[in-house]
């Protein structure tokens, strides 16, 4: 991949080569290796995404403009999820998640969140996490009926998407963005969740013991089994 890196003309190619050297050397503990591919990297304000919103004045400009913005709230929510944990502060860090979660809600107001259920399911998982460590049990299980929902919706939308090709986002924040299955490649999210649920090192394991535990992995298991 280094050699890739070195060779290839293509951007696109060269952005991904960096991506994943990074991670890979960030997990090996290569942080000077990090540190000196991400110097070679543009800011955020220079991405596509950013580009476009700013360098486009017909009618596009508001297409872009959409664009940068969901592009942008994912980002901002995992660095806002991280920083809040960061101060292991119990009240903040629930609070962020509530902010986080009220966020989506806002911004996909129809319900049509598309692929951003993968994101309300991870955020729903995380905070049920948090919540089972401060023992609070009902809102836990609360979280992860959640997470199971938007885990389910995406699943759904992601069939359809497969057939259709294209789909189109519906809430007024939103509406000028679609989705094309072509330039997306995702998994479906009900077998990770039950995998996360099952898993011995899962905080959530604790609640293992409470009927309503089980009651939720085998609607899951009955959903991937339809």
């Amino acid at each position: 991949m280094e050699e890739l890196l070195l060779t290839s003309i293509d951007d696109e190619v060269r952005s991904e080569c960096r991506e994943l050297l990074a991670y890979i050397y960030g997990r090996i503990g290569e942080k000077e290796k990090v540190l000196a591919i991400a110097e070679k990297c543009d800011d955020i304000s220079r991405s596509k995404e950013s580009i476009l919103a700013h360098a486009v004045f017909d009618n596009d400009k508001y297409m872009y403009g959409q664009k940068r913005f969901v592009e942008l709230l994912a980002h901002f929510t995992w660095s806002f999820i991280y920083t809040a944990e960061y101060t292991q502060d119990k009240e903040i860090i629930n609070e962020t998640y509530n902010i986080t979660i009220n966020l989506f809600k806002f911004i996909f107001s129809d319900g049509n969140y598309g692929l951003y259920n993968d994101n309300l399911k991870t955020l729903y998982n995380n905070y049920a996490w948090r919540l089972t460590a401060q023992n609070k049990s009902d809102e836990a299980f609360e979280a992860l009926e959640n997470a199971y929902g938007h885990a389910k919706a995406f699943d759904i939308y992601i069939r359809e998407l497969r057939e259709k090709g294209v789909m189109q986002y519906t809430s007024p924040l939103v509406n000028l963005t679609e989705d094309d299955i072509n330039n997306i490649s995702r998994v479906e999210l009900l077998p990770l969740l039950l995998d996360a649920l099952k898993d011995e090192n899962s905080e959530n394991r604790k609640l293992e013991n409470d009927p309503r535990y089980a009651a939720l992995i085998k609607i899951i298991e009955a959903d991937i089994a339809e």
